[in-house]
């Protein structure tokens, strides 16, 4: 039997597994059809978990039980599944419902850009202490913050794949199942365990792949994405996030950094304004000095 050429990814906890049945219905419905759906669980979180009766009636959905690596754990059941390099892997979050067209359009990009990894939103990390421009694709996301950007037609360079809006790989940008844990290991650092996007794209940098975002139709969160969800807590998440890209740096990874004007980051006007404030501090200080005399 051929090996399936496009597969889905994706991971829950406890707590939100009865509540996936809408995102699989979304990840079903793709009018270019998935060949698999491999649902990655912890075995050792769900230990004293009974799995909610709906999941056997999908026969397009195989589960795949595996050592518990954080966020991360999404994409073990295409790795571990799947052996043909060639096979396209899209991860997705158990709290998103997917527009339709969201397969076909990854599936697109890859074939006309078949060594980069796809997604439809992410990061351009920058530079002390100018930090993160980035795109946002879901339902509501502001478009006209100083530090977004937009990508281009036919796709645009970033550091950093969000793994919210979709994300296409090819197996053989991971490495085979007997060295898995040289990707895994990177989860025993705290920051990247919670952060699976800033250490999949670390990963990735590290074996000269691209990571490209493509315009795509916005996603739309379900209600859960705001419940206890790191990405919902703004400090947090600037928090881990800086902790997780300092991690990747120290070992050597995202060495390959798109370039971008400072002033295109978060963290640039803030800067400015520091700066400012400090010079004007200086300035009445001197002048304070001055009539002193």
């Amino acid at each position: 039997m051929a090996s399936p050429t496009i597969v889905g990814s994706l991971t829950t906890i406890p707590k939100r597994i009865s509540k996936i049945e809408p995102t699989l219905l979304s990840l079903l419905s793709q009018e270019r059809k998935l060949d698999k759906v491999y649902l990655t669980l912890g075995k050792d979180k769900f230990e004293n978990t009974a799995l909610p009766t709906f999941l056997s009636k999908y026969k397009n959905v195989e589960i795949v039980w595996v050592d518990d690596v954080g966020p991360m754990t999404k994409i073990l059941g295409g790795i571990l599944r799947e052996i043909n390099p060639e096979t396209k892997i899209i991860t997705f979050d158990d709290d998103i419902i997917y527009p339709e067209d969201s397969v076909l359009k990854l599936e697109q990009a890859s074939n006309k850009n078949p060594k980069s990894a796809i997604g439809f939103a992410g990061f351009r990390i920058g530079k002390f202490p100018f930090y993160l421009s980035n795109v946002s694709n879901y339902d509501g996301a502001p478009k006209t913050q100083f530090y977004n950007f937009l990508p281009k037609p036919e796709g645009s360079k970033s550091d950093i794949l969000a793994g919210y809006s979709a994300i296409l790989y090819k197996r053989g940008f991971f490495p085979s199942n007997e060295k898995l844990y040289l990707l895994t290991n990177l989860t025993k650092d705290k920051n990247l365990r919670r952060n699976d996007d800033v250490a999949l794209s670390a990963w990735l940098s590290s074996q000269n792949v691209d990571r490209l975002i493509i315009p795509g139709t916005e996603i739309l969160r379900r209600q859960e994405s705001y419940e206890n969800n790191l990405s919902g807590n703004g400090w947090e998440f600037f928090k881990t996030i800086t902790g997780a890209i300092r991690e990747s740096e120290k070992r050597g990874l995202l060495k390959n950094r798109e370039s971008f004007c400072w002033y295109q980051t978060a963290t640039g006007v803030p800067v400015l304004i520091i700066l400012f404030l400090i010079f004007a501090l200086i300035l009445l200080f001197l002048k304070f000095i001055y009539f002193r005399k």
